[in-house]
C-alpha cells in the first residue's frame, strides 16, 4: 500500500471541477442493472451521496470493456471510491464519468467494522494509506444520518397497477432463478394482492399457464415465500449479461424504479428496463415498515 494521500472532492464542488478529472467518495444509494451499450462497452449507472450533498443525487456513468468489470453492490449504504473520474455537465446537474484511460473504482461494505479491504476493485485501482480515513468517515456518517426510498409520483403498491405501465415499487425481493440459458426471473413481494385477472386459454393450449419459469420452484424455496399478499415475477431478459452472478440483494428491501408491469396469459408480469433503477433499502425505512403493515 502506498502511503501518499488522495485529493478528495466534495460533491457539492463538482461545479468547479466541470472537465476536470477528480477523486470521489460517497454512499450508493441506487444502481442500474449492468448492460451492453449500442457499442462494445458495458454500462451501469450509480447514484451517490456524501456529508456535503445529499440532494440532488450525483450520477456515476462507469464504462467497462467486461460486465464482471463493472461495480456490483453487495448491500445497503456500501460506499465508493472513484479516481480520476471526468466530471461532465448533463441534464442540468454535474456527473462523474468513467475514463478508460485514467479511471478506476473500489467497493467498500458500508458497515462499521476494522477491515478496510475493498471486496472490489477496477483492474487499474492502488490502494492508499489514506482510503481507510475516507472509509471511516464516510461510514460513520452514514451510521447517524437517515436514509429512505426518497419520493416518488410513480410509487404504486402491486394492489393498485393497472398494467401496461411503468412503475415504482417498493418490495422484497424473494427469489432470483434462471429460467434458461443467461434469462433470469426475481420474485418480488410488496404485502399486497394484485388486482385479479380473467385467465385465457389460447387455443390449441393443453392448459393454463400458471406459471411462467419452465419448471417450478423446489419446496424448500417456495416455503419461505409469504403466504400472503402477491409474488410478482419479474424477468429479465439476456441483455442483461450474467446478471445472476452479481445480483446480491435477496431477502432484502428496494426500490425498483421504471418497472415495466404488464399482463402475460393471464398472469401479472414485471420486466427490467434500460431505465430501471434499484434502490437497496433498510429494513426500518418508513416505506418499508409501512408495506409490513399491510
Amino acid at each position: 500500500m502506498k502511503g501518499d494521500s488522495r485529493y478528495m472532492v466534495k460533491l457539492k464542488d463538482l461545479s468547479s471541477f466541470a472537465h476536470r478529472k477528480v477523486n470521489l467518495v460517497g454512499l450508493v444509494v441506487e444502481f442500474s442493472v449492468p448492460r451492453r451499450t449500442n457499442g462494445t462497452d458495458y454500462c451501469t449507472v450509480l447514484k451517490i451521496i456524501d456529508q456535503s450533498q445529499q440532494t440532488p443525487e450525483v450520477t456515476v456513468n462507469v464504462f467497462m470493456r467486461n460486465i464482471d468489470g463493472l461495480p456490483h453492490l453487495r448491500s445497503h449504504k456500501d460506499i465508493i471510491l472513484l479516481c480520476s473520474f471526468k466530471v461532465e455537465f448533463y441534464n442540468q446537474n454535474y456527473t462523474a464519468v468513467y475514463d478508460h484511460k485514467a479511471s478506476s473504482f473500489a467497493l467498500f461494505d458500508g458497515r462499521i467494522t476494522n477491515d478496510f479491504t475493498p471486496y472490489q476493485v477496477s483492474p487499474s485501482f492502488y490502494s492508499l494509506h489514506s482510503d481507510k480515513h475516507f472509509v471511516r468517515r464516510m461510514r460513520n456518517w452514514s451510521q447517524i444520518t437517515p436514509f429512505d426510498a426518497g419520493t416518488s409520483d410513480y410509487a404504486v403498491l402491486l394492489k393498485d397497477i393497472k398494467g401496461h405501465e411503468f412503475i415504482d415499487l417498493v418490495c422484497m425481493v424473494l427469489h432470483l432463478c434462471e429460467i434458461s440459458n443467461d434469462k433470469w426471473m426475481l420474485f418480488v413481494w410488496d404485502g399486497t394482492d394484485a388486482p385479479a385477472l380473467h385467465l385465457e386459454k389460447e387455443v390449441g393450449a393443453d392448459k393454463l399457464p400458471l406459471q411462467l419459469e419452465q419448471t417450478g420452484l423446489p419446496p424448500n424455496v417456495l416455503n419461505n415465500f409469504p403466504r400472503l399478499g402477491t409474488v410478482l415475477r419479474v424477468m429479465i431478459d439476456e441483455k442483461y449479461e450474467h446478471f445472476g452472478n452479481h445480483f446480491k440483494i435477496v431477502r432484502d428491501w428496494v426500490r425498483i424504479r421504471n418497472l415495466h408491469c404488464r399482463t402475460v396469459s393471464g398472469l401479472w408480469e414485471g420486466v427490467l428496463t434500460p431505465q430501471t433503477k434499484i434502490r437497496h433499502l433498510s429494513r426500518n425505512d418508513n416505506s418499508v415498515v409501512g408495506h409490513l403493515s399491510y
